[in-house]
């Protein structure tokens, strides 16, 4: 088994452990969470570029991964993590509306860990996985919580391509950074 392979079971483990002692499974795990809250009274976000830098694909650098894909493949997966890029922000800013502007005190600093693009060949498949840490800081550039997600995309006919898995990852993941910035916007 691969190492972020057990790193994403650990931290689907934790958040089951997680939601058995605290009552509900988060979508999240808790690195790092200021107290007391900063983000109760009237927060406001701004969002940085999602991050794909020093990311690992499957066993492999990211480098090392395009090495062996021609021209196209490779123009291809740029594509793919520029529209990974932009379905994420679109979740993030529908979910969370007017938390999200580009004058906000607060900046979320999202980065792409690791990416398995998974495969479909009719008869195999193998899911897609993404993984993902987010940093928010001050106006200062103080890391205020660091929070870790990931998410697994079923490989078949529907989302066959790379491409497609990669898009409705990055979707998923908006929705559970969406999740966080309520928890931690709205008294509980």
């Amino acid at each position: 088994m691969r190492a972020c392979s057990r790193g994403f079971g650990a931290l689907l483990a934790a958040a089951l452990i997680t939601g058995l002692v605290g009552g509900c499974i988060r979508p999240y795990r808790v690195v790092q969470q200021t107290t007391p809250n900063p983000f109760l009274s009237g927060a406001s976000f701004k969002v940085a570029p999602l991050v794909f830098a020093g990311m690992q694909v499957g066993a492999k650098t990211e480098a090392g991964y395009l090495a062996g894909k021609d021209q196209q493949s490779q123009s291809s997966w740029e594509g793919d993590k520029q529209a990974m890029a932009d379905i994420f922000m679109q979740e993030l800013a529908a979910g969370v509306g007017g938390l999200v502007n580009p004058n906000g005190r607060y900046v979320i600093e999202p980065r792409v860990n690791f990416i398995e693009p998974g495969f479909y060949v009719g008869v195999a498949a193998g899911d897609a996985e993404v993984q993902m840490s987010v940093q928010i800081k001050d106006d200062k550039g103080a890391v205020l919580d660091i929070f870790e997600l990931g998410v697994r995309v079923h490989a078949n006919l529907s989302n066959a391509s790379v491409g497609q898995r990669l898009r409705a990852a990055a979707g998923r993941l908006g929705n559970i950074v969406v999740t966080y910035l309520t928890d931690r916007t709205q008294p509980q």
